[in-house]
């Protein structure tokens, strides 16, 4: 099997970094996303203050805060217009009751300064207000438009007016003014309208029992002058479905004049919304019809395809169902379709309303416009949710998101752009219904440097793989050699807890100190060591100081003898806390045995040694005591024969002890050779006087040796030569230097 390298485990480490690296980055890029609200300023809408808007009035590159004032208890809603350092250009009072989405801001006289519409409603009339913000004057000062019709049986009038814009209908150079008017629980007024601003009265109308939602200007036939194209609300209500009856829903186009520009088309048979689109199909231009239709109590909506004069195309088929009220947009030179679907979806479409993406922001949303902030180089998406708005690119990214926490509409009066000039950043401003909020859309600094954080996660992931791998090696061969040491050690060893339970040992423990009972692994020490009362006091002693205590063990029995050292060590953390007891027996019994034996064997030689020559002494004397004997006494001859063999018999005994019982270590030093040859020529000077002759020629010198067995050796030497001699013959003593 190959053997595995450092190597490996770092690539295997760098893997997994850059795997759990990938996860966070991942985690941090979807709760931080590329830009942020920052929250500049929130105010109250208090009954004097409901709503702000910002238009750069003038031009220049900063924009006017336009404050639209109503108060419910008062019939006389006014407006505000400040500059940006918060100088009053004008307040405007209409002395009548207002809605901010009736409000409409462009140039009418062509002063490079634009003005502010604002229709008006005063009990049963309806009236247009203009301003000229630049001479701080009103170009149209509550001029009549409508009157509550004697149909309309209720005391108030609900009317919904929605102004279009600025459009030249006639041959003079000034500008009309689109809008509509739907007045509720009537027939009239129904309508669009272009009101000549000049001379003071509606010159064109179009009457409609279907609602008129919105209008389009489009240059359908491509001949320099725009056309109308209308979406209709089918509300169901009309007694009688004559005419443009309100029980279905109509495609109108329209010339500047409010002329039919192609036959008025209804679709479907119940009530519901219809939309209407400009297009662009392989260079033609085409009107989009998307619309509600109830089958089986079942809603479903149909898209179809007509041509620039209002002929039937194409139904289209395959788009997505249950979905909202879209808006189409020119991205990157073709319309693209963004609606919202029911389930919670986002969905952009091809202006085939073909499905090229989808996202799942949660929740029911509403797109409402593309932003004039540049983000990246790109205009985002507004939109809102439940109770967020939220930033979305053309492809459908969420590029920010902040959570209102109030319920809100997006329409034309309740956000705006506030431009702050040159290099500046500029604001969003959004109304909700209890507060006004400037947000400053920033970049969000954590997903800028996302790239950065993956590569700081990566490296410090992978050096925490190193780090760990590391120690784990070094705990693992640590506790592995720990643990061998206990298990291979001479010594008994157990361990126990801080409260003193036993939670490992190994088999010299309970062999050292003899233990009768099996030791078990939970037991308290006091129960396991019962029978050993020193044992206790020692791990008692320990616990008590927190210190480290040594004990002296003695065992004896009449089958067992046992010396040894007991050692408890308390194990403690660096706040104090012992963890547990090391209980460390160390066995001296068989070295305390040996030195006795040796102490034993060294006195018992040196009785031997003295047993030894006065031995042979006797038996020389003996041996003259036969001679002086011989022939005179044959039972004394045997007595002494006797005597001497017993004596002979000791001898050899001694001498045998000593052999065996030299157990001590040699001691080498510089000793006299001579002063030992006389000390043990001497014991045998009986012998050399009578019938041994001895040939020593004595000079002093000196050698290395151990002076105690050169005194045990040479006697020993004598002895066998006189013994080999029968007493009678010459012994030479002599040295040589090799």
């Amino acid at each position: 099997m190959k053997i595995k390298t450092q190597k490996h485990f770092y690539f295997i480490f760098a893997i997994l970094s850059f795997l759990i690296a990938g996860i966070f980055a991942f985690f941090i890029k979807i709760n931080n996303l590329p830009f942020e609200f920052r929250v500049d300023e929130k105010g109250s809408r208090t009954k004097t203050n409901n709503f702000k808007l910002y238009n750069d009035l003038n031009s220049d590159g900063i924009s006017e805060r336009i404050s639209f004032l109503a108060n419910p208890n008062i019939v006389n809603d006014y407006i505000q217009v400040h500059s940006q350092s918060d100088v009053v250009l004008g307040q405007y009072n209409l002395f009548s009751k207002s809605n901010v989405n009736w409000l409409h801001i462009e140039d009418y006289n062509m002063d490079n300064f634009k003005d502010i519409f604002i229709f008006s409603q005063l009990k049963d009339t309806l009236f247009l207000s203009i301003i000229d913000v630049k001479e701080k004057l009103f170009i149209l000062d509550r001029q009549f438009i409508f009157q509550k019709p004697d149909s309309a049986k209720h005391d108030s009038w609900d009317i919904i007016v929605n102004p279009i814009g600025l459009l030249n209908v006639d041959t003079d150079k000034t500008k009309e003014l689109i809008f509509t008017v739907f007045g509720a629980h009537t027939i009239y007024p129904r309508g669009i309208y272009s009101y000549d601003i000049e001379d003071k009265k509606i010159i064109n109308q179009f009457e409609s029992g279907s609602v008129i939602e919105d209008i389009k200007f489009y240059d359908l036939n491509n001949d320099g002058e725009k056309e109308l194209i209308a979406s209709t609300i089918a509300p169901g209500n009309m007694v009688k479905q004559i005419g443009f009856h309100d029980h279905t829903k109509w495609l109108f186009v329209f010339n500047k004049n409010l002329e039919h520009f192609s036959p008025p088309k209804s679709f479907g048979t119940s009530s519901g919304k219809e939309w209407s689109f400009p297009i662009e199909k392989d260079g033609e231009r085409n009107i989009l019809v998307i619309y509600d239709e109830h089958s089986d109590s079942v809603r479903h909506k149909i898209a179809l395809l007509f041509s620039e004069k209002g002929e039937f195309i194409d139904s289209l088929k395959n788009y997505p169902q249950r979905i909202g009220k879209p808006i189409i947009i020119n991205y990157n030179g073709k319309d693209a379709f963004y609606f919202l679907h029911f389930d919670g979806l986002l969905i952009k479409a091809d202006n085939m309303l073909q499905n090229k993406r989808t996202i799942n922001i949660n929740g029911p949303i509403e797109v409402f416009s593309e932003l004039e902030i540049n983000l990246n180089n790109e205009f985002p998406l507004l939109a809102r949710g439940l109770d967020k708005i939220y930033l979305i690119s053309k492809e459908l990214d969420i590029l920010g998101r902040y959570p209102l926490n109030e319920n809100f509409n997006l329409t034309r009066g309740s956000y705006s752009i506030k431009l702050n000039g040159v290099n500046k950043l500029p604001q969003l401003s959004i109304s909700g219904n209890k507060s006004n909020f400037l947000f400053t859309i920033i970049e969000n600094k954590i997903s800028t440097y996302l790239p950065l954080i993956f590569l700081v996660i990566t490296l410090f992931t992978f050096l925490l793989f190193v780090g760990i791998h590391k120690l784990l090696s070094f705990l693992s061969t640590y506790i592995k050699y720990f643990s061998y040491s206990l298990n291979k050690s001479s010594h008994g060893i157990a361990m126990l807890s801080s409260s003193g339970n036993l939670f490992y040992f190994n088999t010299n423990m309970s062999k050292h100190l003899n233990t009768k009972e099996v030791l078990i692994k939970g037991e308290n020490y006091r129960s396991i060591f019962r029978n050993r009362k020193e044992v206790i006091s020692a791990i008692e002693n320990s616990r008590i100081s927190r210190e480290i205590v040594n004990k002296e063990i003695h065992i004896s029995t009449s089958d067992y003898q046992f010396e040894g050292l007991l050692s408890v060590t308390p194990f403690t953390s660096f706040i104090g806390y012992i963890y547990a007891y090391l209980m460390e027996v160390s066995d001296f019994t068989e070295p305390l045995l040996t030195d006795r034996g040796k102490v034993w064997g060294a006195t018992l030689q040196r009785i031997a040694h003295e047993i030894k020559t006065p031995l042979s002494t006797l038996i020389l004397s003996l041996d003259n005591l036969k001679n002086r004997l011989a022939g005179k006494d044959e039972n004394v001859n045997n007595e002494i024969l006797m005597m001497q063999n017993e004596l002979e018999r000791i001898k050899h005994l001694t001498k045998n002890f000593m052999m065996f019982t030299n157990l001590e270590k040699q001691l080498f030093e510089e000793v006299s050779l001579s002063n030992i040859l006389d000390k043990s020529i001497n014991n045998f000077r009986s012998y050399f006087e009578k019938g041994m002759v001895l040939n020593f020629n004595r000079t002093d010198f000196h050698v290395l040796a151990d002076e105690r067995q050169l005194s045990q050796l040479f006697p020993l030497l004598i002895e066998n030569a006189i013994d080999a001699c029968d007493g009678k013959g010459k012994i030479d003593i002599s040295r040589f230097e090799r």
